[in-house]
């Protein structure tokens, strides 16, 4: 009973080997596109006498052609030559980031009908993202964004809805300094497979819609530096995977809606300087895995609800300006003081003394009433949880 198996495991490793060794085998026409992929400056460490499918940076499939194509950070700076792109028409995954081609995206991209993962990040590309790209039907993760705003690369008016629209299964979009210039789609409300969308700096317009952030999948939405940028948070459903949420330096306005405590998976919440206003829901204190928290220059009101932080992962938080932004100080209030100093239970801060005006303690900013309108916790990090007094 043993040979069989022992045969059956020979055999299945041998299979293996054979199509290893298959998917070695490039083809002459995908080995003379890549060559000739950055005209007359190729990878220095592709050999035309070697198999270009064990080149750095290749992938190939079974029939040697070339479905992947990993260039990051290869101080590329010749243009894509067009013609061999299109001949690498099984690209599944396209990687060309942090390189320095200060060239257009070239259009020929758009044939490329099999690829799925696009990635062009902080590549020095300029010009006009072509509209073209929307022909990819199949693309899941687009990423063009810079890490700065050097960026010269920018969409013509009303592109960037006409190629959202196209691409339906889109799973991630990173356009951050991306120049849009233009309301955000209402397409962009019915990609249901949406993770990650990230547009930061784009110099959006006009009512961002609501029903985005309501999408079943999305786990990291970031739409800072957008500052003409307006909307409202819609109230959030009981299965939302939200996980980061920015929209610091936007014209958000309005309350936060009661339905907080639904994004209970939430770790990152930045929205200083905005628009917000009226109270901080209750629910807020029941997302327990908030790890930074930015709420500063905003128009919030009364109390801050108890909320319990997992400070060892704690990065940064801001409460300043919940009941007015003035910071001139006056005599602490009594009642500011004892709430202060039983605000982390028995264990008060080292730096607060009973015996000392509390509007002078480290971290505190009162108003002219004495009333406590200002709490930097940043300096009290601690390695255990803690929870605001109720």
């Amino acid at each position: 009973m043993r040979f069989p198996l022992t045969l059956f495991q020979f055999l299945s490793i041998l299979s293996l080997f054979c199509s290893y060794s298959a998917s070695a085998q490039c083809l002459d026409n995908q080995k003379s596109s890549l060559l000739t992929l950055f005209g007359s400056s190729p990878i220095p460490s592709w050999t035309p006498k070697t198999d270009c499918c064990v080149w750095k940076g290749v992938t190939c499939d079974v029939s040697g052609h070339v479905t992947g194509l990993d260039l990051t950070n290869h101080g590329i700076r010749a243009p894509i030559n067009s013609t061999s792109l299109t001949t690498l028409s099984s690209l599944r995954n396209l990687k060309l980031s942090s390189n320095l081609f200060n060239s257009p995206i070239p259009v020929s991209i758009s044939g490329l009908s099999k690829l799925t993962h696009f990635n062009l990040s902080n590549s020095g590309f300029i010009g006009h993202v072509p509209v073209e790209m929307s022909r990819i039907k199949g693309l899941e993760s687009l990423d063009l964004s810079f890490s700065n705003s050097l960026s010269s690369l920018r969409f013509k008016s009303h592109d960037f809805g006409h190629v959202i629209g196209n691409l339906s299964g889109l799973r991630e979009l990173f356009l951050n300094e991306v120049d849009i210039s233009s309301p955000a789609p209402e397409s962009l409300g019915i990609l249901s497979n949406l993770t990650s969308l990230h547009l930061s700096g784009c110099n959006l317009t006009g009512q961002f819609p609501g029903k985005i952030f309501q999408l079943q999948n999305l786990e990291s939405t970031d739409l800072s530096a957008n500052s003409l940028l307006s909307g409202t948070l819609p109230e959030f459903p009981s299965d939302s995977k939200l996980q980061t949420l920015s929209l610091s330096s936007t014209n958000f306005m309005g309350e936060l809606p009661n339905s907080f405590g639904n994004l209970r998976y939430l770790r990152r919440l930045e929205v200083t300087a905005c628009n917000f206003s009226g109270r901080i829901p209750s629910s807020l204190g029941r997302i327990s895995q908030l790890s930074h928290f930015a709420i500063s220059q905003n128009n919030f009101s009364g109390r801050f609800p108890p909320i319990k932080l997992p400070l060892a992962l704690f990065h940064f938080l801001s409460i300043f300006s919940l009941l007015c932004s003035n910071s001139a100080s006056a005599q602490c209030l009594h009642d500011q003081k004892s709430s202060l100093l039983t605000l982390f239970g028995s264990a008060p801060t080292p730096f607060w003394t009973s015996g000392t005006d509390c509007c002078l303690w480290k971290g505190i900013t009162c108003d002219r009433s004495g009333h406590v309108t200002g709490l930097d916790l940043n300096l009290f990090v601690k390695s255990e949880n803690f929870q605001f007094a109720q």
